[in-house]
């Protein structure tokens, strides 16, 4: 693996601050030693805060994060650069292995992705190294690595195959629909709580409209007091105007399956027509309104 180079997407900070001495401390405790250990050198190891050559930075780690064999990215934190970096290694369709500390919830278009939660503590470290020793082969063998992007791409090749009919259509849509709703019925990582509730909701758009966060906050600003104040939005929309929503709330207090309906129902009236309502971390908390989609 001598020429074999590997980039490591992650949140960096100021210098000195917590984030980047966590983020260092990863890399040359856990990453360098497990990663050089299995042939590649220590120089072929790339981080963006580490990287000196001259010119636009921008285009160095886009350029790393395209060519590189494999790529460690790390979403502690949900930094949103690092997520963006994730988006363009998922669009080159290559390597790349996933970790995140425990407690993180990964947003919910990428939950299911294959991930390595850790422990940031020494004994972490320890078992870390040991779960991406056995990552490693396995993502560097791929030689059509699955992610969120690609799964959309070939189900819509599928769809567009001459002799594929309306009704097959539908049916590969439903099963887009189902297999997304089951899989998020799968815990990935241990759910605290922090005295929030997120939901994740499908639903089709309608009338045109667009989804954009400040508008969705405006539909959830509490009328009174006592109702959900919404604290978090993350909205995903596919080719077919298909939208996928996650909405964290604080002191979520609406108990019933009517009543949280009848929450959602009315704030997406004539803007989206709501398939699914999902109580994330509750396997009781699952609602289909409808299957017309």
């Amino acid at each position: 693996m001598d020429d074999k180079k590997v980039f490591i997407i992650t949140p960096i900070g100021s210098n000195d601050s917590s984030i980047r001495r966590a983020t260092d401390g990863l890399i040359d405790a856990v990453l360098i030693p497990v990663l050089t250990e299995h042939g590649f050198k220590v120089d072929n190891v790339l981080v963006s805060h580490r990287m000196s050559d001259v010119g636009s930075i921008n285009k160095q780690i886009i350029s790393n994060i395209l060519d590189s064999d494999l790529a460690i990215a790390n979403l502690t934190g949900l930094n949103a650069n690092v997520m963006y970096e994730l988006a363009i290694r998922h669009a080159a369709r290559k390597p790349v292995i996933v970790i995140c500390e425990d407690n993180t919830r990964l947003p919910f278009d990428i939950v299911d992705e294959r991930t390595i939660f850790y422990t940031n503590d020494m004994l972490g470290a320890v078992q870390l190294k040991k779960d991406i020793e056995k990552m490693l082969p396995v993502c560097l063998n791929e030689e059509n690595p699955d992610n969120p992007i690609y799964r959309v791409v070939e189900s819509n090749i599928i769809k567009n195959v001459p002799g594929i009919d309306d009704v097959q259509k539908y049916i590969l849509e439903r099963l887009d629909t189902i297999e997304y709703s089951i899989s998020r019925k799968i815990p990935k990582a241990p759910l605290f709580n922090d005295g929030q509730t997120t939901f994740s909701i499908t639903g089709k758009l309608v009338n045109g409209y667009e989804p954009n966060d400040d508008d969705i906050f405006k539909m959830f600003a509490p009328k009174k007091a006592g109702l959900p104040k919404l604290t978090s939005v993350t909205s995903v929309i596919d080719e077919n105007d298909k939208v996928y929503l996650s909405l964290t709330f604080s002191s979520f207090n609406i108990q019933s399956f009517s009543a949280r309906r009848s929450y959602f129902v009315t704030r997406f009236v004539d803007k989206i027509k709501i398939i699914t309502i999902e109580e994330i971390g509750n396997p009781e908390g699952f609602i289909v309104l409808t299957a017309n989609i």
